[in-house]
C-alpha cells in the first residue's frame, strides 16, 4: 500500500490495516507475534479518560502509544519518508546536504508610510464590505429557485467576500506594486459593475465564483488574477436585489478611492529597496545563482525589473504567463540539467516553479 497522506489514527485502525498482509496472532514482526494483545494493551491505557476533560493525561498516553507503535511496529512494515526518519533509519544510505538557517531581511517604513499601512488594513478589514464579490447577498428570496439553492448561493458569496478580503491583504504583504494594481483593478470593476446596476442590470456567475473558491484552496493566486479578468456572468434585474445593495456598492468605490489616494501619497518602497541593498551586499549571493519566489506574478515582474537596474541581463521572470521556455530556466539553473548554460544569475518565479 501507498500513500501520501498522513493519516491520524486510532491503534485499532493501525491494526485493521496490518491484519490485511500479516496474522494477527502469530507475525512475523520481531517480539510480537501477537500483534491483537499489543494493540489491545495500548488501547486500554485510554480507556476512562475523558479526551477533554484529561487533556493532559490522554496527550501523553497518546504520544507514548504513537512512540511504541513506530518502534515496535511499523518501523519493521513502513518505508516513512519523513526527512527524521530517512536520516535516522537510512543515514548510511542517504545524505542531505546541509542547509543554513534563514535569514530575515528586515525593512522599515517611515512615520507617515506607517500611518499609511494601518490606515488602509483598518479600511480593508472593517469599512470595506466587498459588496461588489456577494451581490446574491442582497437577492431577494423569491428570486430563488429553491430553499436549498439559496442556502448554497448565500454561503458561496460569504465565502467569496473572506476570500477577495484575504486576496487584497495578500497583495499588500507582497508588494506596494502589486497591491496598487490590484486596488485598480478593485476600482474599475467596481465602477464597471455600478454603472450596469444604474442602468438596471446586474451580472452574477456562481461558475466564476466557484473557480475563484477552488484557485484559493490549491494557493494558485496567478489563475485568481486571470478569473477576475474575466466577466462570464448571469443576468438579473436591478429590481431582483435589495436597495441596500447600491448602498454599499457606492460606499464601497468610496472606501477604495479613499486607500488609493492614501498610497498616492507614498513614493517610495522600502520592501525592495531593502531586498536590493542585501543583494548588493550579501557577499556570498555574489558568487552563486539566486532563486527568488513569491506568490503573485505582477510582484515576480515588478522584482525583475527593479532587479534588472543592477543587474542588466542577467534576470530571468518565470510565471504561468511569461511566455519563456521551462528548459531556459531548467539549463540557466537545474544543476542537473545535460544542457547547462550561464545566461542568467537571477532567477524571479512564481509557485509554478516552487515543487
Amino acid at each position: 500500500m501507498v500513500s501520501a497522506t498522513p493519516y491520524n489514527n486510532n491503534p485499532s485502525d493501525i491494526l485493521a490495516q496490518i491484519k490485511l498482509f500479516q496474522k494477527p496472532r502469530n507475525s512475523t514482526i520481531p517480539n510480537i507475534s501477537n500483534l491483537e494483545t499489543f494493540f489491545s494493551g495500548l488501547e486500554r491505557k485510554l480507556r476512562g479518560l475523558d479526551r477533554k476533560k484529561d487533556k493532559e493525561e490522554y496527550r501523553r498516553i497518546i504520544k507514548e502509544n504513537a512512540y511504541q507503535i513506530r518502534e515496535k511496529v511499523l518501523k519493521y512494515i513502513m518505508v516513512r519518508r519523513t526527512r527524521s526518519d530517512i536520516k535516522k533509519y537510512y543515514d548510511k544510505d542517504i545524505k542531505f546536504p546541509e542547509v543554513a538557517d534563514p535569514k530575515p531581511i528586515f525593512y522599515t517604513f517611515d512615520e507617515h508610510e506607517s500611518e499609511v499601512f494601518d490606515k488602509t488594513i483598518q479600511l480593508a478589514l472593517t469599512e470595506f464590505k466587498y459588496a461588489r464579490y456577494a451581490p446574491l447577498l442582497k437577492l431577494k428570496s423569491e428570486m430563488w429557485k429553491s430553499e436549498q439553492a439559496e442556502i448554497m448561493g448565500k454561503q458561496g458569496q460569504v465565502n467569496m467576500m473572506s476570500f477577495m478580503r484575504m486576496l487584497l491583504v495578500k497583495r499588500l504583504e507582497s508588494s506596494i506594486f502589486a497591491f496598487r494594481m490590484t486596488l485598480d483593478r478593485f476600482i474599475e470593476s467596481y465602477e464597471r459593475f455600478l454603472e450596469t446596476y444604474l442602468d438596471g442590470k446586474v451580472y452574477v456567475s456562481a461558475k466564476h465564483t466557484k473557480r475563484i473558491t477552488e484557485a484559493l484552496e490549491e494557493g494558485d493566486l496567478e489563475y485568481i488574477d486571470t478569473l477576475i479578468k474575466e466577466e462570464k456572468a448571469e443576468e438579473y434585474k436591478r429590481e431582483d436585489f435589495d436597495p441596500s445593495l447600491q448602498t454599499e456598492l457606492e460606499s464601497d468605490l468610496r472606501v477604495l478611492r479613499e486607500i488609493h489616494s492614501l498610497w498616492s501619497t507614498v513614493d517610495r518602497d522600502p520592501k525592495i529597496e531593502s531586498f536590493k541593498q542585501y543583494l548588493q551586499t550579501e557577499k556570498v549571493l555574489q558568487k552563486t545563482k539566486i532563486l527568488i519566489f513569491t506568490e503573485s506574478e505582477e510582484t515576480a515582474s515588478y522584482i525583475g525589473k527593479e532587479l534588472a537596474k543592477n543587474h542588466e541581463n542577467k534576470v530571468l521572470v518565470y510565471s504561468g504567463s511569461s511566455g519563456i521556455d521551462r528548459s531556459i530556466v531548467l539549463d540557466n539553473f537545474d544543476n542537473n540539467s545535460r544542457n547547462k548554460r550561464d545566461e542568467y544569475n537571477i532567477l524571479v518565479t512564481t509557485d509554478v516553479l516552487s515543487e
